[in-house]
């Protein structure tokens, strides 16, 4: 095995600019095929899947260096860390989105560098009972260098070092630098990468990865996770909402940001005739003062001194 190559059965697929026929594409041949048959009967007989990271790639990922994994000050939460902008702030909320239970498969989109992706990896490994089979499916385009990071839920703009670009070019790599970047960041750890499976959308390999996700996948996912983007959400709620399981989750997190408010609220009262529900998190990862059970408004944001953190959540019915 090539020494940054993933031992996964699924793939990560991150959101940057698509077409919405494109992605309801890819997302439908994962949708088609997940259950048909166990992962053991699977694999030997279907044909291999491409290299996630061809040769040439895997040179430029020896010349990245991947962001510290995020630590927790009880009282601080991430404020006392370096990696202040390189943090989930709450996995707390992670934790409760899960019911504190196995959700078997987590799909999270817009995994950008991998901040939330690897919160949800450690929300797994410490979780008692969580199975080791149990995946997330990280979706992406990584075409996209902007997203939103940290506890003050900043907008970060990503840039290769020139001497990266350069050696990017003249070893001809084939996936975007952003996702080797996030590569990077969650193959520093083996216990949190052996539960992540990427995907990079509008790559040639896509529908392949995408049906190969849903053969290994037992059930349909009980947590959806959308990250805020820069630009609208409101196709990534619509498609991916059919792959949410019976009483599963859809959740996100920067409420607060106007974009993301906008489209959730349109999502909720259009296909749900509901409000969706949302919380400012005070001291968020500070497990002597956080709350993440504030009641969303303005004003409670406005009280967030020390942070600037939110989230929303809509639970899918078992009529549809």
């Amino acid at each position: 095995m090539p020494r940054f190559a993933l031992h996964v059965a699924c793939g990560v697929l991150v959101a940057a600019e698509m077409r919405p026929d494109m992605l309801n594409a890819v997302l439908g041949e994962m949708h088609k095929s997940i259950g048909r048959m166990d992962a053991h009967d699977l694999l030997p007989t279907q044909p291999e899947t491409p290299t996630l990271i061809p040769e040439a790639d895997e040179k430029l990922l020896e010349l990245m260096r991947p962001e510290p994994l995020p630590r927790y000050h009880p009282m601080k939460g991430c404020h006392f860390e370096s990696s202040v902008n390189f943090c989930y702030a709450s996995p707390n909320v992670l934790s409760r989105l899960m019911h504190k239970t196995d959700p078997g498969l987590v799909i999270e989109y817009g995994s950008f560098l991998g901040e939330t992706t690897i919160a949800l990896a450690q929300v797994l490994a410490e979780m008692p009972g969580t199975s080791a089979s149990t995946r997330i499916v990280a979706i992406d385009t990584w075409q996209d260098s902007a997203g939103y990071q940290g506890i003050w839920t900043k907008e970060l703009k990503w840039t290769a070092p020139s001497a990266l670009r350069e050696e990017s070019v003249r070893l001809g790599a084939q996936r975007p630098l952003p996702f080797l970047a996030f590569y990077r960041n969650i193959a520093a750890n083996r216990a949190i990468a052996d539960r992540i499976i990427p995907l990079p959308l509008q790559q040639p390999d896509q529908f392949q990865r995408a049906h190969a996700i849903g053969m290994n996948a037992s059930t349909r996912p009980k947590l959806v996770y959308i990250n805020p983007r820069v630009s609208t959400i409101f196709h990534q709620l619509t498609n991916l909402w059919p792959l949410l399981d019976c009483g599963g989750t859809m959740a996100g997190h920067g409420y607060h940001l106007p974009a993301v408010q906008r489209d959730v609220n349109e999502f909720a009262l259009r296909h749900l005739r509901v409000h969706p529900e949302a919380h400012v998190v005070h001291a968020p990862g500070a497990a002597r003062y956080e709350n993440i059970g504030v009641p969303y408004s303005e004003q409670a944001m406005i009280n967030q001194t020390k942070s600037n953190f939110s989230y929303w959540v809509l639970h899918k019915p078992c009529t549809q």
